[in-house]
């Protein structure tokens, strides 16, 4: 059984029941539709929502552009990468402007072999997920990944 208090009039679980399994996030949305969420609350786990939320519907840039400025607040560049290349596929050649931005903004924390492809995908304007290392915060990818599959007889 989870003990739960009361903080800043949110029911929450005990700061060490954190990031247990079943571990719903805690935020809420703002006047202008930005994700809020206590100080004192980890970011991994919505990060962890948005990022199901993209895999589940991948056409919702309400979800992707969230999870992109999310993982901006957090100055990380490996989920920042993934959730840049996950939009940049979901919109296609659609959204130069989106994607521009949201690049421009995200470069500062960006390795040269992570930013290479974004900004070969925003000048060609449409994607190409061969040229991207794989990266396991991406949930989208308009080819496998992994090893091929051999059938023999």
């Amino acid at each position: 059984m989870s003990r739960k208090l009361v903080r800043d009039n949110i029911l929450v679980p005990l700061e060490e029941d954190l990031g247990q399994p079943g571990m719903e996030p805690i935020f809420w949305q703002g006047a202008n539709h930005e994700l809020l969420a206590p100080d004192w609350y980890p970011r991994a786990p919505m990060i962890e929502h948005l990022t199901y939320s993209v895999a589940r519907t991948p056409a919702d840039l309400t979800s992707h552009t969230r999870r992109v400025l999310l993982c901006l607040s957090q100055q990380d560049p490996a989920p920042l990468f993934g959730s840049l290349a996950d939009l940049f596929i979901a919109l296609g050649d659609r959204g130069g402007a989106l994607r521009q931005r949201l690049f421009n903004l995200a470069r500062p924390w960006l390795s040269d072999p992570q930013a290479r492809p974004l900004a070969a995908w925003l000048d060609r304007g449409d994607v190409d997920d061969r040229t991207t290392p794989d990266d396991t915060h991406m949930v989208l990818a308009a080819r496998p990944r992994g090893r091929p599959l051999t059938l023999t007889d």
